[in-house]
């Protein structure tokens, strides 16, 4: 008998890859007409629903931990909110100091090697 070709799309977020223009390349960019068709719709609300889905946190897709190394910190909120005098954000030494001001005055990095 005939053999019938399969229809059915499937698309995988994971094994998708994106190829860019080239950065010269530079064109309008030209948007498809919206969907007119109810198949076409149902299609690209799937489409989107996958992708969406793909996007998630493990903790948003599944109700426990799939892994035993997900076990660890599945259940990682806040038991009291963080109080700001207790966290103490990260401060520049004077070295990074100094090579900020050398940078913003001449416009060159102090530690970079001059030409010989």
């Amino acid at each position: 008998g005939k053999s019938k070709m399969n229809e059915t799309f499937h698309l995988n977020p994971k094994t998708m890859s994106i190829v860019t223009d080239k950065p010269t390349n530079v064109g309008k960019v030209e948007s498809a007409p919206p969907p007119t068709d109810e198949k076409t719709k149902k299609m690209l609300s799937s489409l989107n629903e996958t992708l969406h889905a793909s996007q998630k946190v493990p903790t948003q897709k599944y109700k426990d931990p799939v892994t035993s190394s997900q076990e660890i910190g599945w259940e990682s909120t806040l038991l009291h909110p963080r109080n700001p005098r207790f966290h103490f954000g990260r401060k520049d030494c004077e070295i990074t100091q100094y090579a900020s001001s050398y940078i913003s005055m001449l416009a060159k990095n102090p530690f970079a090697s001059s030409a010989p």
